[in-house]
C-alpha cells in the first residue's frame, strides 16, 4: 500500500475512527429521542392534570391544537404557492 500524503496512514486505524464516530452519532441520537419522548410524556400528563383527570377531554382538546396547526400550515403554504407564482 502506498502512501499519499494527507491521507489516513493505516485503513484499518480509519475504520476503527469511522465506526467510533458512527457508535457516538448514534448514541447521541438514541438519547435525543428519549429525551423528546420523556418531554412528550410529561407534557400528556401535565394535559390530562388540567382536564381535571378526563383523559378524554384532554385528548379532544389535543385534537384540537392539531386540527389548528393543520389548517394554519395549509394557509402558509398556499401563500408560498401563491407568491412563488408572481
Amino acid at each position: 500500500m502506498t502512501h499519499v500524503p494527507g491521507a489516513f496512514p493505516n485503513r484499518m486505524a480509519l475504520r476503527k475512527v469511522v465506526v467510533l464516530v458512527a457508535v457516538v452519532v448514534g448514541a447521541i441520537a438514541i438519547g435525543l429521542h428519549a429525551m423528546e419522548e420523556a418531554r412528550f410524556a410529561s407534557n400528556a400528563d401535565s394535559a390530562i392534570a388540567a382536564s381535571g383527570g378526563n383523559i378524554q377531554v384532554a385528548i379532544d382538546q389535543a385534537v384540537a391544537h392539531l386540527h389548528t396547526a393543520s389548517r394554519t400550515l395549509e394557509v402558509n403554504y398556499r401563500r408560498f404557492a401563491m407568491l412563488s407564482n408572481c
